[in-house]
């Protein structure tokens, strides 16, 4: 029997943008070799399924309607209002060609993301792990249990890839450890109505954790080969064995697959067009591995320290290969370069000769804050490329701790690096990271200050404390670093700032306090973008005089109006957490999207000054509690 593979992306994670660049990459390497192969993203499926409106309808009547709206909670009231709105944010995102970047799409994609991880989080699936042994504790009251629609679903849907594709191997790839769960429920269901089929684990997540899971774990028995390293090491090794291979669980770590004999992406099958984003993205990388490597709480970078695990960036010649054909045959409106620390120098040098040739595209990298970003000309350069966003890490002001961390960056080149970027027109967009070895309270308060009051030359992608990863300096040498780890398997993560906990490490003695000074940043952040969209809309308002001809409508994530008495409402907005008093016949109005009227003849028909209710609307579109359309005329109504 010749091998078909059948490769998945199990849910739950944030990665639901763009294709996880691990299944095009697979698979890619399997039609090379002449195996059969079939890609499932059932990640960003599931996001499909739990936006459907007649799901989200069922949540509502199952779990919402039953309860007294006055103990309704935040979400639950957050859900209701997204709700009316699924079927536009739906054809918005995962429908409309070509996809249009504007604010409207922006706030669907945010709408989209809530109502499934409302829902998901209601089913216990956004909740951390504490330990190895919660791991093995809720896989095994998990596995067979089919109490919620998520479980009934990814059942139906395995079963009809299995049905259609007859695979002899089926492999999950767990980036993340947000997708264990799910990835060993899908094991379990194969082997107890398969069990003729091979399934194998493998991903970052394992790699980070490979001293845990080097050894055999009765929790993952339904999981022949437990992988850790190169998936196309594995592959190989798999495909040789034949007829030999056994049904019995096996771990290994094979390395890492030299990345420049790597094939190009195959994404056939996958709904390229239809992820979680406003736009039309594909992500490649440039690398594997990170070329400084020594950052001591990073793992993926530190792996890069071992000659196994070693840097390895791709040639000019292949990435020109590589983008050029990604370009060409799928067109994406953005490339992002996924790297943990991209290899920016060969990445200009590709942009530069397809701008030559006359292909132009907007591309993101992930780099670091340091020497090469110096140069004024060299940003430019890059923007003139068509780099759009600079994605890096943040993590202190003090030199001290970044020599402590052995960052290789200087803080006194921030102001410069920041000014060329910004003036270049590259969005620098950093994570930030606090709490690490040594770190005063007033370091790290002399950090967010910092960042706080930068946000005019960055932008925030994440806020996280250190985590002290198994496989990273920090987690395998603590001792070095002054760092005292818990001699059990306690893990940590980060619950409050990152989808699901984000990564994961083993939990310090004393962990440092600075969850209130990330929460600061956080709420910061949101009121300077409020701020910066309410001064887009007041220039608006100031550049066109006849936007009292327009309707008046509520926005995306608004429509929540609660009539307090004859004369007063209030009018919520769950996007963006704000509500306002506004008189009983504006909500009505507003309620009554059917009847749309200009401004103008909505004063008259209210009995109020023209001055006064336009003010009022004007007041409410420039807060984004509203838009401003074209009115319905009274001929198209009759």
């Amino acid at each position: 029997m010749l091998d078909r593979v059948l490769i998945v992306f199990p849910p739950v994670t944030a990665a639901r943008f763009f294709p996880y660049l691990s299944l095009p990459q697979l698979t890619g390497h399997l039609l090379d070799l002449g195996v059969e192969a079939l890609q499932s993203d059932l990640n960003i499926e599931l996001a499909h399924y739990l936006t459907e409106p007649q799901v989200l309808r069922q949540f509502a009547e199952k779990n919402i309607h039953p309860i007294s709206p006055h103990k309704w909670s935040h979400h639950f009231k957050e859900f209701l209002a997204f709700k009316k709105s699924a079927p536009y944010l739906r054809q918005r995102i995962f429908v409309d060609r070509p996809k249009t970047v504007d604010e409207k799409s922006i706030a669907a994609h945010h709408m989209l993301g809530r109502l499934i991880d409302i829902q998901l989080a209601y089913y216990g699936y956004l909740k951390p792990f504490s330990c190895y042994q919660d791991i093995e504790t809720r896989a095994r009251r998990t596995l067979g249990h089919m109490n919620d629609p998520v479980q009934a679903w990814l059942s139906a849907r395995m079963e009809g890839l299995i049905d259609k594709f007859d695979p002899t191997l089926i492999m999950l790839s767990v980036a993340f450890g947000s997708q264990l769960l799910l990835g060993l429920y899908l094991t379990d269901l194969v082997k107890r109505e398969h069990a003729h089929i091979l399934t194998s684990m493998g991903g970052p997540f394992f790699q980070a954790h490979r001293s845990y899971f080097s050894t055999e774990r009765s929790f993952l028995g339904t999981i022949d080969r437990v992988s850790i390293g190169s998936g196309e090491l594995f592959l190989g090794e798999f495909l040789r064995e034949g007829r030999d291979r056994k049904h019995t669980q096996s771990t290994k770590n094979f390395g890492i697959a030299d990345i420049r004999r790597s094939v190009l992406p195959n994404w056939s099958g996958l709904p390229v067009n239809a992820y979680l984003n406003p736009g039309f993205h594909l992500g490649l990388t440039s690398c594997h591995g990170c070329w400084w490597g020594r950052c001591i709480f990073c793992s993926y970078g530190n792996q890069s320290l071992h000659s196994e695990t070693s840097y390895r960036g791709k040639t000019r010649a292949q990435l020109l290969d590589e983008i050029s054909y990604v370009i060409q045959t799928l067109a994406p409106q953005q490339i992002n370069i996924t790297d943990e620390e991209s290899n920016l120098p060969t990445l200009v040098s590709v942009f530069r000769v397809l701008h030559e040739r006359g292909t132009e595209i907007t591309w993101n990298v992930r780099y670091r804050l340091g020497l090469r970003l110096r140069e004024s000309d060299y940003c430019q350069q890059m923007a003139d490329l068509g780099c759009r966003i600079l994605f890096a890490g943040f993590e202190s002001t003090s030199q001290r701790v970044l020599d402590r961390l052995d960052r290789g960056i200087l803080a006194k080149d921030y102001d410069r690096v920041l000014d060329n970027l910004s003036g270049a027109g590259v969005r620098p967009r950093i994570s930030l990271c606090l709490g690490f070895p040594g770190e005063t309270r007033a370091e790290a308060e002399d950090t967010c200050r910092f960042v706080i009051d930068n946000f005019g030359r960055l932008e925030l992608d994440n806020l996280q404390q250190m985590v002290a990863e198994p496989s990273s300096l920090s987690g395998s040498r603590s001792d070095d670093y002054g760092l005292e780890l818990l001699p059990d398997d306690q893990l940590m993560s980060n619950p409050s700032t990152s989808y699901a906990g984000g990564r994961y490490g083993i939990n310090m003695a004393e962990p440092p306090e600075v969850l209130d000074l990330l929460e600061q940043v956080s709420e910061a952040w949101k009121h300077f973008s409020h701020q910066k969209s309410r001064a887009q809309r007041q220039k608006w308002i100031d550049t066109n005089p006849d936007w009292r001809q327009l309707a008046a409508a509520v926005s995306l994530g608004g429509g929540d109006v609660t009539y307090l008495n004859a004369d007063e409402a209030i009018l919520t907005n769950y996007r963006l957490a704000k509500e306002v008093e506004i008189s009983r016949s504006l909500g009505e109005s507003l309620e009554n999207n059917d009847d749309r009227r200009s401004i103008e003849s909505l004063s008259n028909r209210l009995g109020q000054k023209d001055t006064s209710t336009s003010e009022w609307v004007r007041d409410l579109f420039i807060e984004g509690f509203i838009e401003l359309e074209k009115p319905v005329s009274f001929d198209k109504r009759a």
